[in-house]
């Protein structure tokens, strides 16, 4: 996984039923997919430069599923609750 200073969303992002989904990360790359109620965000730590995601490209994250803190999510990855 290549991550460069950028930060945003990569191309080609899709939102399915996004009822009840938060997202908050540092970076995310190319062709994201994230389905309902999905967390995607912080877990602050006092002294911690970076307490959000970085996720790479072609990456899907299922229904309910919580992703928080400073983890690195590599490419063509599928998270499930």
């Amino acid at each position: 996984m290549e991550i460069d200073s950028d930060k945003g969303i990569g191309q080609g992002f899709v939102c399915y039923h996004g009822h009840g989904t938060v997202i908050y990360a540092q970076k995310i790359g190319r062709d994201f997919s994230v389905w309902q109620g999905v967390t995607i965000g912080r877990n602050p730590k006092e002294g911690s430069s970076v307490d959000t995601p970085v996720i790479g490209d072609n990456v899907s994250v299922y229904t309910n599923a919580i992703v928080a803190g400073n983890i690195r999510i590599g490419n063509n990855v599928k998270i499930g609750a």
